[in-house]
């Protein structure tokens, strides 16, 4: 008869536990050891003869996805993460660069990233003893001065690396990325309305029984509901409209 082995947490520092609280998961899950387990994803964005690119994890089957790793190191001090700075410097070094200019080179990058931490409640990978904490690292080269000038071919990288031209899935798969502002209600969506949109539909449906009863108490409600859904509305296709013109112009 198989008896299922007994999670042990002898063995695990009391101390490891959550600062996000409980999880109601013991043990590791499926992150890597007990305690803080950092995650990064790095965005990485060129301008490469006139089209904007953004560097991918380019599978065999023709799709893509965002490189995302999980790091020991310091988010400071390597912000795009140790397995892509590994491949960078593989690249300088095949140009023939020194350590010296691709100290500087790496120098001149890190001097470009903006490192944007998550702040979420909680992680899907969350357990009560191993926590995730994920950073956002967003570089855009819009001159090829450095990072833009590394060729990426996805068939001679261990990462499968490679540039990818930007268009209408990969500007959607960046707004679903996590962002600074996170909450509970985001987790869902990245929409900052998201929780009016679920509500007003909600509550329309008990404004419309009462319109049966008292016609001129929920008209009005169910008016103003209506409009307020409609300016939300109206303000994110306005925003979209801007950030897809400004792509264009970059």
């Amino acid at each position: 008869l198989y008896k299922p082995v007994d999670f042990d947490l002898s063995s695990v520092d009391e101390t490891l536990q959550n600062p996000r609280g409980r999880t109601g998961m013991r043990g590791l899950g499926g992150l890597l050891h007990y305690g803080e387990n950092r995650k990064v994803i790095p965005v990485v964005l060129r301008k490469h003869e006139g089209k904007i690119e953004m560097l991918t994890i380019m599978k065999s089957s023709g799709s893509w996805q965002f490189p995302q790793f999980f790091e020991d190191e310091d988010f400071k001090r390597k912000p795009l993460g140790k397995q892509l700075e590994d491949e960078i410097k593989k690249y300088f070094q095949s140009v023939g660069f020194s350590e010296e200019e691709i100290k500087q080179k790496l120098a001149t990058i890190y001097a470009d990233v903006e490192a944007v931490p998550v702040k979420l409640p909680t992680d899907p990978l969350d357990t009560d003893q191993a926590w995730l904490k994920t950073h956002i690292a967003v570089i855009f080269d819009k001159q090829e001065k450095h990072f833009g000038t590394v060729a990426f071919d996805p068939s001679a990288n261990e990462l499968s690396l490679g540039w990818k031209k930007i268009d209408k899935e990969m500007l959607k798969a960046l707004k679903k990325l996590p962002t600074k502002s996170s909450d509970v209600s985001d987790l869902g969506s990245q929409n900052r309305y998201f929780m009016v949109y679920r509500t007003v539909p909600v509550m329309c449906v008990p404004a419309g029984v009462l319109l049966f009863y008292h016609w001129y108490v929920a008209l009005p409600i169910i008016l103003i509901m209506l409009i307020v859904y409609g300016i939300l509305r109206l303000h994110d296709y306005i925003q979209e409209r801007k950030e897809k013109r400004n792509f264009e112009f970059l």
